[in-house]
């Protein structure tokens, strides 16, 4: 009976280091919002340059900021840091800087309203 026993416990050891020595790979292809990279600030998306129906650019970059999203916005060559403040009535994400708000439209487009309450809609530049 002890045999038994003692063997029943060595198959259980066995079994349970075998099962602790799995691993998975995952082959998937990440998606735009996936594609992260390691910054100062946390994990910052790639940049997305937009443009509105007037030609002003924008570059874009989506980043973690502790445990919520910010966003990096440079126009006209000054870069403004965006956080998180909620949703719009549409559902998209709205961030602000104190000043000026960004309503996230889609990964590649969203919506600028300065302090004065002027609206610029900016799209990808391949698909404006």
């Amino acid at each position: 009976m002890k045999l038994v026993y003692k063997s029943l416990v060595c198959f259980s050891i066995l079994m349970f280091s075998f099962s602790c020595e799995k691993t998975e790979t995952n082959s998937v292809e990440p998606t735009a919002m996936e594609k992260m990279s390691a910054s100062e600030d946390g994990l910052e998306q790639e940049p997305v340059n937009m443009k509105n129906r007037k030609g002003d650019e924008a570059t874009v970059v989506y980043f973690a900021r502790g445990e919520k999203v910010a966003i990096k916005i440079t126009m006209n060559g000054e870069e403004k840091i965006f956080t998180a403040r909620g949703t719009s009535d549409g559902g998209g994400l709205v961030f602000s800087d104190g000043n000026s708000t960004w309503e996230m439209l889609d990964v590649k487009s969203g919506r600028f309203t300065d302090k004065d309450g002027n609206i610029d809609v900016y799209r990808d530049e391949k698909n404006n």
